[in-house]
């Protein structure tokens, strides 16, 4: 009788034990799960960090990123900065709502225009980037900007003054790239397609 109560007891805490091998199972795959939605929540925020609110392009948060990867991989790079034409104008007489919608014709315009493998900007207000990691020629230069202004041309509410740099090399630094493309940007605005202003090299 001792001997049939003790195998009972044995089986009672086999089952127990494997009951809370289920139970134990089970938590960690619930864990599994939530920490797979927590990877993916934070995986959002950070890909909703880099993307500008208004139009969905990358923000100056990614700027800083790509241009930080750019730099470390020592290639020869092509900036593009764009300003919007009168924005302050557009925001005074339709409103600010029809000027965010300038702007988000803009990106739209400016990321059909961008050539592959190129990144854009938004910098903020009514300023854009266009980074291209590769040094094109003048002639490469002078196409992509025809073809903003050419789309441009069908928007009367939107002109782009357009400024554009290459590097000279590989050897080089991007801020004094940028610094360069922003002094043509400013150089050419009012005038529509400049070509005095398209590019010098670093």
């Amino acid at each position: 009788m001792i001997a049939v109560l003790g195998e009972f007891i044995l089986e009672i805490n086999n089952i127990i034990l494997v009951i809370c091998l289920i139970l134990l199972i089970a938590n960690i795959i619930k864990c599994k799960i939530k920490i797979n939605k927590l990877n993916k929540i934070i995986k959002e925020l950070n890909i909703c960090c880099e993307k500008d609110a208004l139009t969905g392009i990358g923000n100056r948060t990614s700027f800083y990123k790509i241009i930080d990867n750019l730099e470390k991989s020592n290639s020869g790079v092509t900036v593009l900065v764009c300003d919007i034409d009168g924005l302050k104008a557009i925001n005074d007489k339709y409103g600010h709502l029809i000027g965010d919608k300038i702007i988000r014709q803009a990106a739209i315009l400016l990321e059909r225009c961008c050539p592959e493998l190129s990144y854009l900007f938004r910098m903020g207000g009514d300023e854009f980037f266009i980074l291209i990691p590769e040094i094109l020629t003048k002639d490469q230069c002078e196409q992509i900007v025809s073809k903003i202004h050419w789309e441009c041309s069908k928007n009367d509410k939107l002109n782009l003054s357009i400024g554009i740099a290459s590097s000279k090399n590989k050897q080089y630094k991007l801020i004094d790239v940028i610094r360069e493309a922003d002094e043509k940007m400013y150089k050419s605005r009012g005038t529509n397609i400049n070509h005095n202003y398209i590019q010098e090299t670093i």
